[in-house]
């Protein structure tokens, strides 16, 4: 994908700014021009703003397109089916799951506790080892609370 800056002509149209000169359905001259190139692949660092323009089929989170939510959507829903597979159809269990899925309400509310906690000891340019030990505490708080609530039969719900 080409840069366009404002007041550049792409296929006899001008762009204003980093949009693409057609955001959705490309006009039938520009579908000739086309060389047969793929989108931008997923869970791929896109390239730098100046690089690409916006359209409608980008993926963007910040922008809640319908690219990223058919995408992340169907990441979910094969996530679910491993985990269905897995717990389900062959009977195994996690203590972890069990624990968690119990008071899930509570995890969720704990998990920003945790994260305020640990998050003040961790920097970008912190080790493997210094982050996987916050790793390690965030979740032995998280789980730790939740497994006391359970031992205690003290259940949030909504």
């Amino acid at each position: 994908v080409s840069a366009a800056v404002s007041g550049q002509t792409v296929a006899g149209q001008v762009v204003a700014g980093p949009y693409a000169a057609d955001p959705v359905f490309p006009r039938a001259e520009r579908w000739r021009m086309w060389r047969g190139g793929l989108p931008e692949p997923p869970l791929v660092p896109p390239p730098g703003p100046d690089q690409r323009q916006l359209n409608y089929w980008m993926m963007s989170q910040r922008a809640g397109s319908l690219s990223y939510t058919t995408f992340a959507g169907g990441l979910s829903l094969l996530v679910f089916g491993v985990f269905v597979g897995v717990c389900d159809l062959r009977g195994w269990q996690f203590r972890l799951f069990g624990t968690l899925g119990a008071n899930s309400l509570a995890a969720y509310v704990l998990h920003d506790v945790a994260a305020w906690l640990v998050t003040p000891w961790l920097t970008r340019e912190s080790g493997v080892l210094v982050v996987l030990t916050g790793w390690l505490v965030f979740v032995g708080l998280v789980f730790g609370c939740c497994g006391l609530l359970q031992w205690k039969r003290w259940y949030l719900r909504v």
